[in-house]
């Protein structure tokens, strides 16, 4: 009998749960995942990228997607999109997103390298850049002058 679809299913509930222990518990389940897992995970990356407990826990997720012998271009634009969205609702007071944007700056970088013939993927990098630098991000300069955005 499969029980991850359960274990998942709880998982995803726990992402969004009003308990911030909860949230941060929950969120330690992708540092028992491999880079070799990311593909199977999708949807609950996805689903983790999109709750509360990302924004208070992102480290573990980005550093798998870092890893991850899979493409993550959506999640990473997902990731560059809620984070956005995240510091402009809350702020970034003491750069509480600091490490969590240095994190999706190097996976931007990397997912720019490796779309040369991709023209679709390519546009929808540079279209979040576009909105890291419209919304005033620090550090997103150092994506854009790597690959002469200017």
């Amino acid at each position: 009998m499969d029980r991850s679809g359960g274990a998942e299913a709880i998982l995803k509930d726990a992402f969004a749960d009003e308990d911030h222990q909860v949230r941060t518990q929950s969120s330690d389940a992708f540092r028992r995942l491999k880079p070799q897992d990311v593909e199977r995970y999708t949807s609950l990356i996805d689903t983790f990228l999109r709750s509360p407990a990302f924004g208070e826990n992102g480290f573990a997720v980005l550093h798998l997607m870092e890893e991850a012998t899979c493409d993550v271009l959506d999640l990473t634009i997902l990731a560059a999109e809620m984070t956005i969205a995240d510091i402009e609702r809350n702020g970034n007071r003491g750069s509480r997103r600091g490490m969590d944007l240095d994190r999706i700056q190097d996976l931007l970088k990397t997912e720019y390298d490796t779309s040369e013939r991709n023209a679709a993927s390519r546009k929808r990098i540079l279209d979040v850049i576009d909105l890291m630098l419209a919304s005033g991000l620090s550090g997103v300069d150092s994506v854009v002058t790597a690959h002469d955005r200017w």
